[in-house]
């Protein structure tokens, strides 16, 4: 005998959410925490948690009229729902963390396709891409804002005639300098002004061509608003020779800034009310759908389980890679890295080329064995003047001028690569093999005065020994 429940479309997807929360607990436990600390590049994240929730009953997917009710589940969504399940378990057991986040809300769509099929999982995609704006991916748009907003806005501060000395995200101008940092991104902007289309997109009902054009709308007016900021800030330093409260707390300036942009982009965007149609506002769903998610939920919990019981955190190797000669002084530049790191200064043997050996153990079993490192590796008396092939990176002093080119090579267990996303990824094999120790070697060449050709080939040909 088939046993089948009924429900109002809103409860289904209610039910959905909780599957999903039990399926993936340990990634949702800590996205709470990042949430309740109010960061600012998250401060979003709880409020548009608290906004799906409401929409989910205020405004519920559409389950899809003529669906067979005898079905007993979809084996489709159920196979996927297994695959992502193992993949999210190993991205856990390693702590990489924005692939954990992006299981999240991609799980609770596969959980309603297993549920309730194809097409009632498709009507759920808008919620999801809701709940989805509130996981941590923002941080890895910053790099990436803050080149955007230094190219731009060093183009119109030149074209309007102000003497400012302007390389990458620093701008000196003749009393002082403004440096366009990770607070200048405009990522808050960018976040609420995406929050604000999806909602505005799921209260419509809009199609794809409505999403695509109201969330490309929503990022132009966050980009420009964070670019006029910003001009602006440079306008007031320059005419009042830095000396403006306006320059030191800028923050509520933003603000309101953008918000005289979005209200009005609010007020006159399209309002459609929602007609009911027979046959969308129950759903029937066999009570066999629900074992392989129950499946998947023990599966998962066992296998995090023994990947984390069979790694072991070995004791760091403190000797130095061969071909390298301690240093009792620092290189010219040493990278400002994150605690549980310990450092020793080196050189290569026969060659100009210096090397910071950086270790790190991490603090505990659940931790990640390749930490967060911030693109901006060194201190602000430095800036990443450009980026060349084979992971060279050149960086200039701002009191002297001095270039200096930088290499990393990472290695974890047993594996090395000069990629840090690829060193992340590393993780994985290395924590299977038991090897969760971490090094990273920073190589440092000085160019000569005219060009960096010849320290390039130093750095490369110190790499290659030390990859060997």
């Amino acid at each position: 005998m088939r046993l089948h429940w009924q429900m109002p479309a809103s409860w289904w997807y209610a039910l959905v959410t909780v599957l999903g929360v039990l399926l993936f607990l340990p990634t949702w436990t800590r996205l709470a925490s990042i949430w309740l600390a109010w960061e600012q590049v998250m401060a979003h994240g709880l409020p548009t948690a608290l906004i799906y929730l409401y929409l989910l009953f205020r405004h519920p997917p559409r389950l899809p009229a003529g669906e067979p009710a005898g079905r007993r589940f979809h084996p489709v969504g159920a196979a996927l729902l297994v695959i992502l399940t193992l993949a999210w378990s190993i991205f856990e057991s390693v702590r990489i963390d924005t692939l954990s986040y992006l299981c999240l809300p991609t799980g609770m769509v596969l959980i309603a396709w297993t549920l309730l099929g194809a097409r009632a999982a498709l009507a759920f995609l808008p919620h999801a891409l809701l709940l989805g704006l509130s996981i941590p991916i923002w941080s890895d748009l910053i790099p990436a804002l803050v080149a955007l907003a230094s190219v731009v806005v060093g183009h119109l501060v030149s074209s309007v005639g102000m003497t400012a000395l302007i390389e990458g995200n620093h701008i000196t101008l003749p009393y002082g300098r403004l440096v366009i940092a990770d607070g200048c991104s405009g990522i808050g902007y960018l976040a609420i002004s995406l929050l604000l289309g999806a909602v505005l997109s799921i209260l419509n009902d809009f199609r794809w061509k409505g999403w695509a054009v109201t969330l490309t709308l929503a990022t132009t007016i966050a980009l420009v608003v964070n670019w006029v900021r910003i001009v602006v800030l440079v306008a007031v330093a320059y005419t009042t020779d830095m000396d403006s409260p306006l320059v030191r707390d800028h923050e509520l300036f933003g603000w309101l800034l953008y918000g005289l942009a979005v209200v009005p982009a609010i007020y006159f965007s399209p309002v459609r009310k929602r007609i009911h149609r027979p046959g969308h506002a129950a759903g029937t769903v066999s009570l066999t759908s629900l074992i392989p998610v129950l499946v998947c939920l023990m599966a998962s919990q066992g296998a995090l389980h023994m990947a984390r019981s069979g790694a072991s955190d070995l004791a760091p190797d403190e000797a130095l890679p061969t071909g390298l000669e301690a240093m009792a002084a620092p290189p010219p530049m040493v990278p400002a890295l994150p605690p549980h790191f310990t450092s020793r200064y080196a050189r290569v043997s026969d060659s100009a080329v210096f090397a910071v050996v950086s270790r790190y153990r991490r603090p505990s079993p659940d931790a990640k064995i390749v930490p967060y490192l911030s693109n901006d590796l060194f201190d602000a008396r430095w800036y990443r003047e450009g980026e060349a092939t084979h992971g060279l990176t050149t960086w200039r002093s701002l009191s002297t001028g001095q270039r200096v080119l930088v290499k990393n090579l990472y290695t974890v267990g047993q594996y090395t690569s000069d990629n840090y996303r690829t060193a992340k990824l590393l993780q994985i094999p290395a924590i299977f093999q038991g090897d969760t120790r971490f090094r990273m070697v920073t190589l440092l060449a000085p160019c000569d005065y005219a060009s960096c050709r010849a320290a390039a080939d130093r750095l490369q040909a110190a790499a290659r020994a030390l990859g060997d």
